[in-house]
């Protein structure tokens, strides 16, 4: 390893650069501790039609993101999976679906 390079303190992992950790922790890392609580959440409306309205979730703690549809004819709303453009998805903490 370079000495430019750095290691992420909570998982070991190297090759990073200093800029790319956050408080020591790589993006696996900091989105896999992230439970994406409510209040740190934004939501982005994509588009409607008669039956159903989307949009976009997206957790500001850690930049995670999922599709929130919401149906008007069985009163029904479905959640995709988190998502992330830097971490793969089975890495990403998904809550329970009620």
């Amino acid at each position: 390893m370079s000495d430019d390079m750095a290691s992420c303190q909570w998982c070991g992992g190297d090759g990073y650069f200093e800029w790319e950790l956050n408080d020591g922790k790589c993006k696996t890392c900091e989105v896999q501790e992230c439970p994406h609580r409510q209040n740190q959440r934004d939501r982005n409306y994509m588009g409607s039609n008669h039956q159903r309205a989307r949009f976009e979730e997206v957790c500001i703690a850690c930049g995670c993101f999922r599709e929130v549809r919401v149906a008007w004819h069985n009163n029904r709303i479905h959640y995709t999976k988190w998502d992330h453009d830097e971490v793969s998805q089975d890495d990403i903490y998904q809550e329970e679906q009620e």
